[in-house]
């Protein structure tokens, strides 16, 4: 039987290790956003028992409205939303949510359906373009009814 032997450097990195899931693991409990392969993702409002509808059944004034384009090797966000004026609108989308790579971006939802494809129009029908500002700093969280379902966002 071999043994590799990791040297002295194994518990700094351990360590290292332990402390950024411990930190993923907190931001997960309190409902913040997390990055998984360059999309950000919020944690999703499980409805309680006979809680038979989340989505309200209004629409947003200036619904954001994009089409999907991204960049693989973006540092951070990896796609983005292209407004008419060729603004990027960046957006956080549920938890599930993935995005890959083939030539361009491809969204996918928490059951692994493709939703939408590079140059795709993306409608978030019930955020308004007006209540943050799109950019990196201040995205917009796609919630409400998308691709056929209802996703609300879980506050801590």
């Amino acid at each position: 039987m071999r043994t590799l032997s990791i040297g002295r450097g194994a518990s700094a990195l351990s360590g290292t290790l332990l402390g950024a899931l411990m930190l993923g693991l907190a931001a997960c409990a309190t409902g913040s956003v997390g990055i998984s392969t360059g999309l950000r993702t919020y944690v999703v409002r499980t409805p309680a028992p006979g809680d038979d509808n989340l989505c309200p059944v209004s629409l947003a004034v200036e619904p954001v409205v994009g089409d999907l384009a991204g960049d693989q090797s973006a540092a951070g966000d990896k796609s983005w939303l292209v407004a008419k004026d060729g603004t990027r609108l960046y957006v956080v989308w549920p938890q599930g949510f993935s995005l890959a790579f083939g030539p361009g971006p491809i969204l996918r939802d928490e059951v692994s359906r493709v939703v939408a494809e590079s140059g795709a129009m993306i409608t978030l029908p019930q955020v308004n373009r007006f209540d943050h500002a799109g950019t990196v700093g201040d995205p917009y969280f796609a919630v409400g009814s998308l691709f056929g379902s209802c996703y609300q966002r879980s506050m801590p």
